[in-house]
């Protein structure tokens, strides 16, 4: 029965989008852990931010949910500043603003020498595997190091209520000149936007959505970002920096004396971010956190923590956040991970509470399908140019029902897969609604 409404679903689906090639897998558990509807399970497709869920769960399983990173600061006999990167992936004006007040409070008020950096903790590549290379410029593919500031992105936001929108910048850090040429889009038109670097120069052209008219640009490199950043912050807060300070990548020296160590938030308190807003630098992070700054060696201790839980590891695992195109992943193999978070790790329903919720927060908050009352969706969503994933929970009074993935591929529009994926959910509720518990 459920097999004949799912055809009838997808035929009517394929026939009204178009998307006669569109590759779909679909794999349905009860919360027992019995298989309850498989549709090319266990087919490989791309995870796309699917992925976020394997790398959080081990993250949590090796460094806990209590693991913080450390950022160091200290002076010299000249009056230079040394800073040195842990990885933390939250650091950002405000921890500027402490260093700043530790300076102050320690009766220092110029910083008269250089600006060392000490980010060699981590290794490069500084991108992940497989990830786009013309999407290297974008926010959400910013590099990853040892030293992050402010998501290794800069800002540029425009005046919705203006009629000829103009960007400007709201990072104040590294000197760049924007051109660009904008409009507004039509509303509930899908906007489109080219962004190219040269140098210190940035060309954006297209539509901008009156609703969402922000763009993210990622930085060019994270530790001269991170400096950058910091001397900011540090002359907004009345120090005097010398104007031939240079930024200067350097070892940490061991016997200089430590003026101020800074411990990020918790790992519990930034997996909402990593997996209900689907942030992809945090999830970079926690990969080479796991390798200890080399991502092969955080590659091999997933894979490790992955067979210890007597599930199958990835096929190809090459980042942490999915946008490698490289990945591999099947529904049976996401809904497998999921029913054992679920029955056998005490930690899981933080990991679970991290995940978007339907309608509600996250990158699921602007759903429209309207659920009936008592029922909750806890779901990770994953996002590529021609791929719409989703994988998680439907709960009913608090009591999880199902554990569905239903991973999509080779998509033609976006907005396609999201239709299914509502009716696939919209479907599940139904039937529990007939099974009556």
């Amino acid at each position: 029965m459920f097999r004949q409404e799912w055809d009838k679903m997808v035929h009517q689906w394929r026939k009204r989008t178009k998307e006669w090639g569109a590759h779909i897998g679909c794999a349905i558990y009860t919360p027992t852990g019995l298989p309850f509807f498989m549709e090319e399970a266990s087919r490989w497709f791309l995870p796309a931010s699917n992925q976020k869920i394997w790398t959080t769960a081990v993250a949590i399983a090796e460094l806990g949910l209590d693991y913080q990173w450390k950022t160091r600061a200290g002076l010299d006999h000249d009056g230079g500043l040394w800073l040195q990167g842990g990885g933390d992936p939250a650091f950002s004006f405000t921890e500027a603003k402490a260093l700043g007040k530790e300076l102050l409070r320690a009766g220092v008020t110029e910083i008269s020498g250089h600006v060392y950096v000490d980010d060699k903790a981590w290794k490069a590549p500084f991108w992940g595997e497989g990830w786009k290379w013309d999407e290297r410029i974008l926010g959400y593919a910013a590099p990853i190091h040892a030293l992050n500031f402010d998501r290794n992105r800069m800002l540029f936001r425009a005046d919705p209520s203006s009629n000829h929108p103009e960007l400007t910048r709201q990072s104040p850090c590294e000197w760049i000149r924007l051109e660009q040429r904008v409009t507004w889009a039509e509303p509930g038109k899908q906007t489109k936007l080219s962004i190219r670097r040269d140098n210190h120069h940035i060309y954006i052209k297209g539509e901008l959505d009156r609703n969402h008219p922000e763009v993210f640009v990622a930085v060019k490199r994270g530790p001269h970002h991170f400096a950058n950043g910091i001397v900011t912050t540090l002359k907004d807060m009345g120090l005097n920096i010398r104007n031939k300070t240079s930024i200067l990548p350097y070892y940490f020296a061991e016997d200089l004396p430590l003026l101020w160590e800074h411990r990020s938030p918790p790992l519990r308190k930034l997996l909402a971010e990593v997996n209900g807003d689907s942030d992809n630098l945090i999830a970079e992070v926690l990969l080479k956190t796991l390798g200890n700054g080399n991502i092969e060696k955080g590659r091999v201790r997933v894979h490790h923590c992955i067979e210890r839980w007597g599930l199958t590891p990835h096929p190809s695992y090459r980042d942490g956040s999915g946008l490698s195109v490289h990945n591999l992943a099947s529904p049976e193999q996401t809904v497998q991970l999921l029913h054992y978070l679920y029955k056998e790790l005490p930690w899981a329903p933080e990991l679970i509470n991290s995940f978007a919720s339907y309608g509600r927060s996250g990158t699921l908050q602007e759903r429209a399908l309207i659920l009936p009352k008592g029922v909750e969706i806890k779901a990770k969503t994953g996002t590529l140019r021609d791929v719409k994933n989703i994988s998680g929970y439907i709960s009913v009074e608090g009591e999880c029902k199902w554990i569905f993935s239903l991973l999509i591929n080779h998509l033609l529009h976006e907005q396609d897969g999201e239709w299914l994926q509502d009716q696939l959910l919209a479907m599940l509720i139904d039937w529990q609604g007939r099974r009556g518990s």
